[in-house]
């Protein structure tokens, strides 16, 4: 009895992360929840900024400043960097 508790409250506390991890990472300009999790990185080395860019409505958000050296880095799904 006890275990099927635990898993049920795994898994509603799952959904209520991802939820809210959805919520707090939702585009600025449209709104879409899938910002959070699919987003396109653009970067423009003129004024030294990264964005991430909503693939729905293609507003930039600046997310990393190119420093001095002209590198930034970019933390990438798989685990590994991408250094711009």
């Amino acid at each position: 009895m006890n275990w099927y508790f635990f898993g049920a409250a795994l898994v509603v506390y799952s959904i209520i992360a991802v939820g809210l991890f959805a919520l707090l990472g939702n585009c600025e300009h449209c709104g879409s929840l899938v910002f959070a999790f699919c987003h396109d990185e653009e970067v423009n080395e003129a004024r030294r900024k990264a964005y991430k860019v909503c693939r729905i409505c293609k507003n930039k958000t600046a997310v990393e400043a190119i420093n001095d050296v002209g590198k930034g880095v970019w933390f990438k799904d798989d685990g590994g960097d991408k250094k711009i």
